[in-house]
């Protein structure tokens, strides 16, 4: 398994590094582009549920497939963004792109679960998401703080850190929400 994943890090490695060298100038993404992106990521969507159910045919649940290929296209598409434009404004767009797309993910996800629940329990649902919203807020609050040139020392860097952050808050309570789903029968 080790060696599995070893090789598949090689290879993942070396493709970037042949796209990277096949674009030596970062460029804004066109409408063509944005077209191929999405035929190639609903080609990989086919292929990536396609192995999952011959993967495991007794234990993979169609919900576990959909979370799988939600989170893929995005993090796909991230990936895509950047290898066209891999700019720090390229690199911050795509991940604030990202951040967009997770968020209506959450909001899908955050739907189906609150479905779930009987009428007296969905106000815990609506609280604990209420405070998530806080949190998020106050979570971006720090961040852009400790940007500032007296906490960090500055630079561009700061604009890319923010962006991931951003993102990282919003997939994760997206990864809470469906953990919180898969535990229904």
């Amino acid at each position: 398994m080790k060696l599995f994943i070893f090789i598949s890090l090689a290879l993942i490695t070396n493709l970037h590094s042949a796209s990277f060298a096949q674009n030596n100038n970062p460029r804004s993404i066109t409408q063509d582009d944005s077209l191929k992106i999405e035929n190639t990521i609903s080609k990989e969507l086919e292929q990536l549920g396609d192995s999952l159910r011959v993967l495991d045919k007794f234990y993979l649940d169609e919900q576990f497939i959909e979370f799988k290929s939600d989170t893929f296209a995005i993090e796909r598409r991230r990936e895509m963004r950047m290898e066209i434009n891999w700019s720090t404004a390229g690199m911050n767009n795509a991940s604030y792109a990202a951040e967009r797309e997770y968020d209506q993910l959450l909001n899908k996800y955050y739907q189906k679960l609150l479905g779930k629940l009987d009428d007296e329990d969905k106000e815990i649902l609506r609280q604990s998401q209420r405070n998530w919203i806080r949190f998020r807020d106050s979570e971006r609050d720090v961040n852009y703080m400790l940007t500032d040139w007296q906490y960090s020392g500055g630079g561009t860097i700061q604009t890319t850190i923010n962006a991931n952050h951003h993102l990282e808050i919003t997939k994760h309570r997206v990864i809470e929400l469906y953990r919180y789903l898969s535990r229904f029968m």
